[in-house]
């Protein structure tokens, strides 16, 4: 697949509807006339695709709009330093075409990191809870000298009036 033509009529049959389905859908959100003649048109590459529709296909589909336009070879390259969550879906998408056993596995893979990041971001929160609790605590301990420099403001300016 490598026009987002191919790419719509591929994500429609994955996601098993039909012309008049996607049709439906895309008129749904956008509130725009949109029946099967003009999907296969689309399909076709015989009309362009409105570039409103690109989110709402992505939204229909739980694509990124990335996936419209890139392959997963150039989404890995775009993403190579950081493999982002929308790589792996495409990965994953790639992969349960053509070989569940690997998904599978891959699938364990990825949840056992996300473990390990939510145990880390876990720290992290309550890292920042103590540094917000310490810095409330001074702030408690500030109030009466800054109440004390208020009123000496107030001194002050009686004084020069």
């Amino acid at each position: 697949m490598t026009t987002i033509s191919e790419k719509v009529l591929h994500f429609r049959t994955l996601n098993d509807l039909s012309q008049a389905d996607l049709g439906k859908k895309i008129e749904e959100i956008t509130g725009e006339s949109c029946d099967r003649h003009a999907i296969s048109r689309y399909e076709n590459g015989k009309r362009k695709i409105p570039v409103n529709y690109v989110p709402v296909l992505a939204r229909i589909f739980g694509i990124s709009t990335d996936e419209l336009f890139f392959s997963s070879n150039e989404l890995k390259q775009q993403h190579s330093d950081t493999r982002s969550l929308e790589v792996q879906i495409a990965e994953f998408k790639e992969l349960a075409a053509t070989n569940s056993s690997t998904l599978s596995m891959k699938a364990l893979e990825i949840i056992d990191k996300a473990k390990a990041e939510i145990q880390d971001l876990k720290g992290q929160v309550k890292t920042w809870q103590k540094d917000a609790q310490k810095y409330k605590d001074e702030l408690e301990n500030i109030k009466p000298v800054i109440k004390k420099i208020g009123k000496y403001i107030e001194q002050m300016e009686s004084f020069t009036n």
